[in-house]
């Protein structure tokens, strides 16, 4: 399996993206798509996905909602794919999790309201729960399981002897804003996921999470069940994760917490030998001496202090021309360059489309 990128620049031959993992059992490839708004990543990791799904699972975190859940369709106009490539669709589970402001869902798209019962303090923090507050909601929902309404553990909470008096306030108004007025928790598991047996499975996944919190609650508990089973079963073929706009699912108070979440999440993935990408509109979300350890950069059109930061990090000669990046999008004409810290080499490209739906407007 070859993933072919793109076009060289100047001499268009055709590339592929080198890596040695695609037939090994370890797929611990990283990669960071990179570059400012509407420079292409979307159409990078799209492209990435499609080839990777056909052999092994692939999971697409999409936070908004609103990028990768077309890929169900093949491609309905397509100018520019690699040669030999037909439109094709990415085949997968897409999953869509209700909000009340989330968009329309699909016929084709699964209907998923997590149950808020099966979360422990650390999805709770992820919520932005703070304080003795995901301590004090978890002991409560384990002390009653059969909790069957959010009025009926509003009124627990309220009236617990275990709270500290001043803890239930913030407690119930997080509770109330976080949660129970976005409407995408229920208290059973009538429309939840069992993610154990969505990986068993071995098949691909997409996640139109349509909210943010929503996504950084989900993702927390699903890459804990995905550690469990790969720790279980470890012949079990490794997934490759794609995190769309990663700095926001892994954002915290301030910019170390971020810098430390997508650290910690590039070194599990590593020792799990999970392949993972991810897109940023900045590298500054990464700490400096985390770079060493991503294999694979895709740089897009970057200015200023953006672009400035990408030339002190990766000290290479192709990194130079990343100001002349050409980004047209009347034409759709872009340009990125990618790097291999592993050969030390680097190259620019003009991207092929992607074979999967990208049309936002189908």
């Amino acid at each position: 399996m070859r993933i072919s990128l793109g076009e060289s620049v100047p001499n268009k031959k055709e590339i592929f993206l080198p890596t040695a993992y695609y037939n090994n059992r370890q797929s611990s490839d990283s990669g960071i798509i990179v570059g400012m708004t509407g420079s292409g990543k979307s159409i990078i990791m799209r492209t990435i996905a499609f080839y990777y799904h056909k052999i092994r699972p692939v999971y697409i975190f999409d936070h908004a909602g609103r990028d990768h859940y077309f890929g169900y369709f093949p491609n309905q106009n397509p100018k520019n794919l690699a040669p030999n490539q037909d439109a094709e669709s990415l085949r997968a589970y897409y999953l869509y999790y209700y909000n009340i402001n989330a968009r329309p869902r699909m016929k084709y798209e699964r209907l998923v309201v997590p149950n808020f019962k099966k979360y422990n303090y650390k999805q709770f923090e992820s919520l932005g729960f703070s304080g003795m507050s995901p301590a004090n909601l978890q002991n409560i929902l384990d002390e009653k399981s059969d909790i069957k309404s959010f009025k009926e553990l509003n009124k627990l909470i309220y009236n617990s002897r275990k709270i500290a008096k001043n803890s239930k306030e913030p407690l119930l108004r997080d509770l109330n804003i976080k949660v129970i007025s976005k409407q995408a928790w229920s208290l059973d598991n009538k429309k939840e996921i069992d993610y154990k047996k969505l990986i068993m499975t071995g098949k691909s996944a997409v996640f139109s999470f349509n909210d943010l919190e929503v996504a950084k609650a989900e993702i927390n508990f699903f890459f804990n069940e995905l550690q469990r089973m790969i720790d279980k079963y470890p012949k079990m073929k490794p997934p490759v994760l794609f995190f769309e706009e990663a700095h926001k699912i892994f954002s915290g108070s301030n910019d170390q917490e971020l810098q430390r979440a997508i650290e910690d999440i590039i070194l599990i993935c590593r020792k799990l030998g999970i392949a993972v990408f991810m897109s940023l509109p900045t590298i500054q979300s990464i700490k400096r001496d985390v770079v060493g350890d991503i294999k694979q950069w895709f740089i897009g059109k970057l200015r200023g202090v953006n672009a400035n930061e990408v030339k002190r990090t990766i000290d290479h000669p192709s990194i130079a021309e990343i100001n002349r990046l050409p980004l047209d999008r009347h034409s759709n004409h872009r340009e990125f360059i990618y790097f291999n810290s592993d050969k030390d080499s680097g190259f620019k490209f003009v991207p092929f489309e992607c074979p999967q739906e990208d049309n936002r407007r189908v």
